[in-house]
């Protein structure tokens, strides 16, 4: 009776109201709050999905994932390097659509999986062990706990076995760390079924990452040189990884690595300097500053050496540290796996993208000469590039050794600190020069890495030993008690060469 008495409009009006009511207070549940980081990580103000009635996703982030999912279907196509600009604006269109996919799990993963794979061919999800917005795959279900969510992945091939045999074991039986391993390598012509079988009798819980069954096209020529590390990272069942060159040395146990280093819980990246060099040519900045173009600096890159004063170098990629669970992140990985992929650089042991040959005439940017050694620039840059925060240990690498006056230090290890300044990692294995000989270096003392030009010191190149840095004084390393666990340290690695002599292994130390 009461309906027949109002009017078509006051009726559709009435029953709107009626149904706004309705689903505020009755099928919509209290909006879950918004983790800061997700606003902080992601940088694109997405907020948490307003829980609607079950079966239907959240309108707001619907939208947005609609939105980049049309930027992208209008904008995918073949990239050359000479327009990373490009690709690295429609990368953040990507961790828009992943970040609305991740956030509201009624939204179909699909759509992005197919535009990831019509930019990058080489680029399965169904074959990722591990994604930040699904693991409804077969491949995520078979393999990896949650209670494995970090875990430590090695580079490693049949000329550094060894090497790589002394970190695990240094890993495990020095300095007590628990956390899964993964030997990362491109088939058995990489590492043999020989030297996965003797790395992996070393240790408990270690597994191997055969990385050709998820990336085989072959034109991405990852079998040689360090183009397959952020691959490595991609195929890694963890969420959380440690990636590791095979001649890195922990000094401490890198177990809680994500919980107790701050810019790393802040970002989900945690990256180290090298050693700030400026004597040599063809900075990074030179090649850099045409790229970003318009777009500002962020506060690390304003930071850094490199971009302040020209050092030549920025980034050592011997301990790699990246949170997969965030996509800005993940999809940063992607984006430097892509410039490691071969038709990227032809030679996978040029310097970083190969040299000026590489590149059409009219190129611009135009990288003319050497400018970085294998991937280690690529991880900050493509972070940089996706307007993704990430994080570098501020000290650049010092050094570590016998000191050969009262302010240097001479040798091939770099050494690199944590948050707190204390002596962390070491690059170049123990051995005093390990593309020479099985000789274990002396290590007594080690040295601070610069912090400015002119600074604190300077760095000199030798042919042997390889480098000298003429700056702080050197450090004794029983003043902090590490005099000892270096003494642990090599005894271990003693008994790994005895085992592999005894076991017939043969090096032929030759660079990876």
């Amino acid at each position: 009776m009461l309906l027949g008495t109002l009017s078509f409009p006051r009726l559709c009006y009435s029953v709107a109201v009626y149904l706004t009511i309705l689903y505020l207070f009755i099928l919509c549940p209290a909006f879950p709050a918004t983790p800061s980081s997700l606003v902080v990580s992601y940088g694109y103000g997405v907020v948490a999905p307003f829980r609607t009635a079950s079966g239907i996703p959240d309108p707001m982030i619907k939208q947005q994932a609609g939105t980049a999912r049309r930027e992208l279907e209008e904008t995918i196509e073949p990239v050359e390097f000479f327009n990373l600009p490009d690709l690295a604006e429609r990368m953040k269109a990507f961790i828009k659509l992943a970040t609305a996919t991740q956030i509201e799990p009624l939204l179909d993963a699909g759509p992005l999986e197919n535009l990831l794979r019509w930019q990058f061919p080489w680029l399965d999800a169904t074959k990722l062990k591990y994604t930040p917005w699904t693991r409804r795959h077969p491949a995520q279900q078979a393999e990896g706990t949650d209670a494995e969510t970090t875990g430590i992945v090695i580079s490693v091939g049949d000329n550094n076995v060894l090497v790589a045999g002394h970190l695990i074991r240094t890993l495990r039986h020095v300095l007590k760390s628990t956390l899964p391993i993964e030997l990362a390598f491109y088939g058995d012509k990489d590492l043999s079924q020989e030297g996965q079988e003797s790395l992996m009798a070393l240790t408990e819980n270690i597994t191997p990452l055969d990385v050709s069954k998820v990336f085989p096209d072959p034109d991405l020529r990852l079998d040689k040189g360090c183009a397959l590390k952020p691959f490595s990272l991609l195929a890694s069942r963890f969420q959380r990884v440690i990636l590791v060159d095979a001649d890195v040395i922990f000094m401490r146990n890198p177990d809680e690595v994500f919980e107790t280093q701050p810019g790393l819980v802040e970002t989900g990246t945690l990256f180290w300097h090298d050693r700030a060099i400026d004597f040599l040519t063809d900075s990074i900045r030179d090649w850099l500053q045409p790229v970003m173009g318009d777009r500002k600096p962020s506060a690390m890159l304003q930071q850094s050496l490199m971009w302040k004063e020209n050092a030549r170098m920025e980034m050592e990629s011997g301990v790699v540290c990246m949170d997969k669970g965030r996509p800005g992140i993940f999809l940063s990985a992607v984006l430097a796996a892509w410039m490691n992929s071969g038709d990227i650089r032809p030679d996978p042991y040029d310097q970083v993208w190969g040299t000026s040959s590489s590149f059409p005439a009219s190129c611009t940017p135009s990288l003319h000469t050497n400018i970085a050694t294998g991937d280690k620039e690529t991880y900050w840059i493509a972070t940089e590039l996706t307007s993704t925060p990430y994080h570098f240990q501020s000290e650049y690498a010092g050094t570590i050794g016998t000191p050969s006056s009262a302010r240097s230090i001479c040798g091939a290890q770099a050494a690199h600190t944590d948050s707190t300044g204390a002596l962390f990692w070491l690059s170049n294995s123990l051995r005093r020069d390990q593309y020479i000989s099985r000789e274990l270096g002396v290590f007594t003392h080690w040295q601070h890495g610069m912090v400015s030009f002119p600074g604190n010191g300077s760095w000199t190149r030798h042919d042997e030993p390889r480098w000298c840095l003429d700056g702080a004084a050197p450090v004794p390393l029983s003043e902090s008690g590490m005099d000892s666990v270096m003494e642990a340290l090599l005894r271990e690695a003693r008994r790994v060469d005895h085992a592999f002599d005894v076991a017939g292994w043969k090096e032929d130390f030759q660079p990876r």
